[in-house]
């Protein structure tokens, strides 16, 4: 029996959350089960969402201020520009690149990649074309503990 069917059949075991994803886990971990690079990559984004989803907001911000280079430099970059501050103090109205890049004294442009980053990560959202809102981690960084982790180096 493949672990591909052993992950299949736990389902109908009745089995608690914790021993699915064991043996969904146990499936994925025989690589001759992803056949190919798209699927590899599928997975991966799937499980990158399932820890984002499992992890407080703080645990998020603290994980990104430790980790991950182009990343954490953006952060960094959008904290020294009040970018999250903008977009919290907004209150839900969209507001473009073109609004952040005035009220940041920032060229246009830099805050168009900058936030193409931050959405990437879940730090922002986009609302339409060059237009972003706030989400749970834009609030989460906007508080002086988690902004000043980010600060530290």
């Amino acid at each position: 029996m493949s672990s591909n069917h052993t992950a299949t059949t736990a389902v109908g075991k009745g089995l608690s959350p914790i021993e699915h994803l064991q043996h969904v886990s146990q499936a994925i971990t025989d690589r001759n089960n992803i056949l190919d690079d798209a699927t590899r990559k599928t997975v991966l984004e799937i499980a990158k969402k399932l820890v984002t989803s499992l992890e407080t907001s703080q645990e998020t911000v603290m994980r990104y201020a430790w980790e991950f280079g182009p990343q954490r430099m953006s952060l960094r970059v959008g904290i020294d520009l009040r970018l999250f501050h903008l977009l919290v103090e907004s209150n839900g109205k969209p507001l473009s690149a073109a609004e952040l890049a005035e009220k940041s004294n920032a060229e246009e442009l830099l805050v168009v990649r900058l936030m193409r980053v931050l959405c990437s990560i879940g730090f922002a959202a986009e609302a339409g074309e060059q237009s972003y809102v706030a989400t749970d981690l834009t609030r989460a960084i906007t508080k002086p503990s988690l902004e000043a982790a980010l600060k530290v180096w």
